[in-house]
């Protein structure tokens, strides 16, 4: 198994990275949220599941482990396939779609292309009690580990973009301050401004 993949962007597609390691590029389908901060020639780390059925061998992308995490957790549900699981992921970090499996939000989750009522209501019976202890996993001791704020999205992105986490602190400190559920894109566009 393929556990991450870090290198140079060498190409932004439509939806997929390719990913020069060593001079080997690697085709990597991210979430929409990776492909709105990703710029050819910067170095990125992005955490991988290898996808492999008869017809099709697919790698798959993110930013933190956790929402690689919620990827292959997503694929485990009947008729939830990888595409689906991208979009998603491209609609929630892996916080907030713990809390909307928790509190059983089908209306959120509906709001997902490709997810209906019934794949909903799928989701929330089959997946309610793991993700309920995962998701305070990750609100707990995983938090700390990977720097969450809250803007946990904007961290992550800046961080696989190659700054560190002081750097990032630093900028937040002196940056106006975001809105909640500022989109990602926005929020590297103003930090970066504060970004040396």
């Amino acid at each position: 198994m393929i556990a991450y993949v870090s290198g140079k962007i060498a190409e932004v597609c439509e939806d997929a990275l390719v990913i020069d390691v060593a001079g080997l590029g690697y085709k990597v389908l991210v979430p929409a949220q990776v492909l709105g901060v990703a710029v050819e020639g910067q170095v990125i780390k992005v955490w991988t599941v290898f996808y492999v059925r008869e017809d099709q061998q697919s790698l798959y992308g993110f930013l933190s482990p956790h929402d690689r995490r919620l990827f292959e957790t997503l694929i485990s549900v009947s008729g939830v396939g990888p595409k689906v699981g991208l979009k998603i992921i491209s609609g929630f970090d892996a916080i907030t779609f713990a809390t909307v499996i928790v509190s059983e939000n089908l209306v959120a989750l509906t709001q997902i292309s490709g997810v209906g009522k019934k794949m909903a209501e799928r989701l929330v019976l089959e997946l309610k009690d793991k993700v309920s202890k995962w998701g305070m996993m990750v609100n707990g001791e995983g938090a700390t580990g990977i720097g969450l704020t809250s803007h946990p999205d904007i961290v992550l992105a800046l961080k696989a973009l190659g700054y560190h986490q002081e750097e990032i602190k630093k900028a937040l400190s002196i940056a106006p301050d975001l809105p909640p559920h500022t989109p990602v894109d926005e929020g590297i566009k103003q930090l970066l401004r504060y970004l040396s």
